[in-house]
């Protein structure tokens, strides 16, 4: 049975990441992600375009919001039903 990795100290996680970055960040780190991507090896973030992520979330957003709004209406109406009532947007805002 082999031993588990040491464990690095969050301090020493950080510095290594950084030093990372800052390698990255040079001539040589931006043509090592270049090749990574033509290779295959990486991908831009997200691995789609912007607009077309963006679009995406959205949508998703748009389904959630609308889900969120159909549990708040089943909410109320089990609540109402048992004899309680929620005080509307409009009164918690005031």
């Amino acid at each position: 049975m082999s031993k588990p990795p040491p464990l690095l100290h969050p301090a020493a996680a950080i510095s290594t990441a950084l030093a990372r970055q800052k390698e990255l960040q040079t001539a040589t780190g931006q043509r090592w992600i270049q090749e990574a991507i033509a290779n295959g090896r990486a991908r831009h973030a997200g691995g789609m375009p912007f607009e077309e992520k963006m679009a995406q979330l959205t949508a998703t957003l748009a389904n959630q919001f609308a889900e969120s709004a159909r549990l708040q209406r089943q909410i109320e109406s089990n609540l109402a039903a048992l004899g309680f009532k929620l005080d509307s947007h409009e009164d918690r805002d005031e």
